[in-house]
């Protein structure tokens, strides 16, 4: 049997609270490359990203700290990622930068 080999992939971490939606596009956050803005709300931003590491299409959200309701994401995104049902998007990461949450979801087409 050959030897399997794992795929390094390198990544740099840029400040999104900086960027606008036209700045976002290839901008890499961790192992996920921002491709485009796909959401707007009151809370923050959804961008369709991309999983460098297991090379498969996301939906990236930025939560903003500031803003009214933003403080129960976390609580919202367990409970969420403890749920299994057609109806639901899975949620694949979460962390924070200081004034954003993020969440890393299945990105469901025409959503």
């Amino acid at each position: 049997m050959g030897e399997a080999s794992a795929t390094s992939v390198e990544v740099s971490l840029t400040p999104v609270s900086i960027l606008s939606a036209h700045d976002a596009a290839g901008i890499a956050l961790g192992r996920y490359r921002l491709d485009k803005q796909i959401g707007q709300g009151g809370m923050g931003q959804v961008f369709e990203g991309w999983d460098l590491l297991l090379q498969r299409q996301v939906a990236i959200k930025r939560v903003q700290f500031s803003a009214p309701g933003a403080q129960g994401w976390l609580e919202e995104a367990r409970c969420i990622a403890a749920l299994s049902h057609t109806g639901f998007v899975a949620i694949h990461e979460a962390w924070t930068d200081g004034p954003n949450g993020y969440l890393v979801m299945e990105r469901v087409q025409g959503i």
